[in-house]
């Protein structure tokens, strides 16, 4: 609709960057759609933008004192024993009417399990259970990216930026938490996706050079170094998700995923109430989260 320069260097970073991906990949109706309707859009943007006296107001960024992590310990520490960490999930196998799970130590006798793995776990996890949805399940496409936390006393201002498509960098973008969340000197830079896979196979320093050149290059100011390097996967929401048209699981498995299902916190608390919802209507369930990691 607004053309193909607008696209490489405003819509298609500021959507695609979510996903690390390229919306040229992407299937408008299974995220774009869902994302602009809970924004109060429909059919027109300048209808909706003219609705609201000419500007969108998302939600306001938000984070923790101690960091995102802060979350899911005080979810953790809220169940208590009913939360099992560091341990690995072996085997899933029915039981009855129920399910069998065994972990490293132990077998869990369960009415209902959520999974919550990333896809290829999932496809392993489910492969003897439900063959052809754990099929489809492991063709869905990730993307790589890697994430720099940069050390700059730089005091710029704002929420961060994207990278045009036709800008020829790898970086995807840096977030400005210093000024977002009071980080003192601290950008967080993606580098990679969709465009530049290569990237994340570069050593840790290769990859801190490459982030503090181009963070330069952007913003004319030197970063003094690296705090953290990662790397990570994101789900591409890309034409693979067609694989997911018309996939069914076995009564009692639930998925709760963000490849399945919306993702950001927002997305995971939505689909998170509707399981249980799902989980009260089968009755009486077994103590559920004894979740682990594959």
């Amino acid at each position: 609709k607004f053309g193909t320069d607008t696209y490489e260097a405003l819509l298609g970073p500021l959507y695609g960057g979510l996903y690390a991906s390229d919306p040229r990949d992407m299937e408008a109706g299974r995220m774009l759609v869902p994302l602009l309707q809970k924004a109060g859009i429909r059919r027109s943007l300048v209808v909706a933008l003219l609705r609201k006296g000419g500007r969108l107001s998302p939600p306001p960024p938000c984070s923790f004192d101690e960091g995102m992590q802060v979350l899911p310990e005080a979810l953790a520490a809220r169940l208590g024993d009913r939360v099992v960490l560091g341990e690995s999930v072996r085997a899933l196998d029915r039981s009855g009417s129920g399910w069998t799970l065994e972990t490293d130590s132990e077998t869990h006798h369960l009415s209902d399990v959520v999974v919550t793995l990333p896809a290829r776990s999932t496809a392993r996890l489910l492969a003897p259970v439900a063959a052809e949805a754990a099929s489809r399940i492991a063709t869905l496409t990730y993307n790589p990216l890697a994430v720099v936390h940069l050390d700059c006393d730089a005091g710029l201002r704002g929420m961060g930026f994207q990278v045009g498509f036709g800008e020829g960098l790898a970086l995807k973008g840096v977030t400005y938490n210093a000024s977002l969340f009071g980080r003192s000197d601290v950008y967080t830079a993606y580098l990679g996706g969709a465009q530049r896979p290569d990237v994340v196979r570069l050593p840790d320093s290769d990859l801190v050079d490459l982030a503090r050149s181009e963070f330069r290059r952007v913003t004319g100011v030197d970063a003094k170094g690296a705090l953290d390097v990662s790397r990570i996967g994101m789900p591409a929401w890309d034409h693979s998700w067609r694989a997911l048209d018309g996939i069914e699981v076995p009564d009692g498995l639930h998925l709760a995923t963000n490849w399945e299902s919306r993702p950001g916190i927002p997305g995971r608390f939505a689909r998170a109430r509707a399981v249980g919802e799902a989980i009260a209507r089968r009755g009486e369930a077994s103590p559920l989260c004894r979740g682990a990691a594959a």
